[in-house]
């Protein structure tokens, strides 16, 4: 059979994203909605507490969703213990749930008290102000401001209502000059909140740009938004950091990544470009500059920018990675080899590196060593899918189908989606002879994939081994559908149709197969139908076409032998009949000792 296409998985650039970005801080006003379960009962009675918060805060409340907003901070330490009590009562009636940032273990409770000591007066006069609200994610940000004599510091709390992780954070912004002197009152309330898995504590640096705090914060929501996979928001949100600072180099890099995520990779070069104006020494923007310039084909440029990222930074895994990515593309697999070698040099634990050079030896037919990678990749991550599909292609190479099939189903059981599983296990079972269940699994390939060509082609070719000819004509018909310009699809097609003595159509079909790619079984199979049509002159013709792209082709010896001896030509019959002895269709005996004694 052909069509034996096995299907590699590439694993493509991978990102040197901040992967410890800082969280955000907003300068948004908020806006809380009401959960749909909530019924006008417990509205009722949470509009019992609202003037005892006003009186609590001094602060006049718009709506009931307000009053929560503000028993959720705390309001202030002096008059910490009535809040808490309003908020043990806020509990009974079932809010508890809601507000998920007051755990069993009051959290803000615990926090306020473990620096009342260092900074007594450190929540005497704060307002709840310039808060934001992700009510599709309910991504709750308490903002609590501070004013001192000599710097305003803030504490931003958040708390995510999605689902049951929930995220802490406490930034702090300080002056330099500052900082040191509050450093250890701020790892006490860090330490406080003892944190969990599912927590996350930030404490972020400091700047004397009098923009920089408003600039981070737009910064710190992209981040947001970027994890978020909100790539166009996370761009708005970086434009507006930068737009307040201008210099701002690490909004540069991360709108940067943004645009990668949406495939404008020359938006993406132009913030890189900016990124390393700014900073000339940011191998993370060198390296990301590589991977758009490799989306882009730019590879001479790609490969400049990689060598200066390995030079500023020369343990960088990834960036020897991305370069070997980029030396696969170039054709130097050879040099691709040393990249990915370097890189699991760095990083042992390195497992798409692994990978990756398990693809190239592939190619470089080095089949051994390439199992041998790609049972190191699994060993470092048993859950990554295709490892086992790309070493069951290897294995299939070496027809150890069992072993194949083996690799493709642990695949599946990992990832029941991943269609070329199902489609290389066909394949593996096509060689086994076991035809039906090799079309089981190209069922399967084509319902997760439905434009899936090769498995059209190759369900065909099994169907029409088990004689089911209408139904492989239909999986030819698509796959010449969505590949028309292949002449494999005809030529089967037309195979089919000889088959079923279809001879005017499979005729119509080897002539296309012809006209996009003529090769000496086209021509044969064409001769055929045309001596089943008594077309001899033409069968003749289609014969000698044949042999001359394959002057060993027994088969077409032997059909121009048998329409050289009805066009009475017994000679040149004779002696096809002969050579096609000769080169091992036995066939051709009885013929020759029949019409040629």
């Amino acid at each position: 059979m052909k069509k034996t296409f096995l299907f590699l998985i590439m694993v493509l650039g991978i990102s040197k994203s901040a992967l410890a970005q800082k969280e955000f801080k907003s300068t948004n006003h908020f806006s809380i909605e009401v959960p749909s379960n909530w019924n006008s009962s417990s509205l009722s009675e949470i509009e019992t507490y609202t003037k005892s918060i006003e009186a609590i805060s001094g602060i006049q409340l718009k709506t009931t969703t307000e009053a929560i907003f503000y028993l959720g901070t705390g309001i202030d330490y002096p008059n910490l213990q009535i809040v808490s009590n309003t908020l043990t009562d806020l509990n009974k009636i079932g809010f508890r749930k809601y507000l998920k940032l007051i755990t069993d273990k009051d959290i803000l409770r615990r926090a306020f008290n473990s620096v009342k000591d260092s900074l007594p007066n450190i929540f005497s006069d704060y307002t709840a102000s310039n808060a934001l609200v992700d009510t599709s994610r309910r991504m709750f940000v308490y903002a609590m401001k501070q004013d001192f004599i000599d710097f305003g510091p803030t504490i931003l709390l958040s708390a995510n209502f999605l689902t049951t992780q929930k995220i802490v954070c406490l930034n702090f912004y300080l002056k330099p000059s500052q900082y040191d002197n509050y450093k250890n009152s701020i790892l006490n309330i860090i330490k406080s909140f003892k944190i969990e898995d599912d927590y996350l504590i930030s404490l972020t640096g400091t700047s004397d740009d009098p923009n920089f705090q408003s600039a981070e914060s737009f910064f710190n929501i992209g981040n947001i938004k970027f994890k978020q996979t909100d790539y166009q928001g996370a761009i708005q949100s970086y434009s507006t950091s930068i737009e307040i600072s201008p210099k701002y180099a690490e909004a540069y890099y991360n709108r940067g990544l943004s645009k990668s995520k949406l495939e404008n990779n020359k938006g993406a070069i132009e913030d890189y470009d900016k990124t390393i104006e700014l900073d000339n020494a940011n191998e993370k923007a060198y390296c990301e500059r590589g991977n758009s310039k490799t989306s882009l084909k730019d590879y001479s440029g790609a490969i400049i920018d990689f060598n200066k990222s390995i030079e500023l930074n020369p343990t960088s895994s990834i960036t020897y990675f991305n370069r070997g990515i980029l030396k696969v593309k170039q054709g130097n697999e050879k040099g691709a080899l040393e990249d990915y070698g370097k890189a699991i040099e760095l990083n042992p634990t390195f497992f798409q590196a692994y990978y990756n050079r398990g693809i190239t030896k592939n190619h470089l037919k080095e089949y051994e060593s390439a199992i041998r990678d790609y049972t190191k990749s699994i060993a470092l991550n048993p859950n990554f899918a295709k490892a086992y599909v790309n070493r069951g292609m290897v294995k299939n190479k070496l027809t150890d189908y069992k072993g194949a099939i083996q690799d493709y189903t642990k695949a599946i059981e990992i990832d029941s989606k991943i269609y070329s599983a199902y489609y290389n296990r066909g394949l593996a079972k096509f060689n086994l002879e076991i035809y039906e269940e090799a079309i089981a699994d190209y069922d399967k390939a084509i319902a997760l994939d439905d434009k899936y060509a090769d498995a059209y082609y190759n369900r065909g070719s099994a169907k029409n081994i088990l004689q089911d000819f209408r139904s492989a004509i239909q999986d030819y018909n698509k796959y010449i559908e969505l590949r028309p310009s292949d002449a494999d699809g005809f030529s089967s097609r037309g195979l089919v149709k000889l088959t079923m003595k279809d001879y005017k159509n499979s005729i119509v079909d080897y002539t296309k197969a012809i006209e996009l790619k003529p090769t000496a079984n086209s021509f044969y199979f064409r001769g055929s139908a045309k001596s089943m049509l008594d077309s001899w002159q033409g069968a003749n013709s289609d014969f000698t076409k044949a042999i001359a792209l394959d002057a060993e082709h027994a088969q077409a010896f032997y059909g121009r032998g048998i329409a050289r001896l009805v066009l009475d030509d017994k000679k040149g019959g004779c002696s096809d009949l002969n050579i096609a002895v000769k080169l091992g269709e036995t066939g051709a005996i009885e013929s020759l000792k029949k019409y040629c004694k």
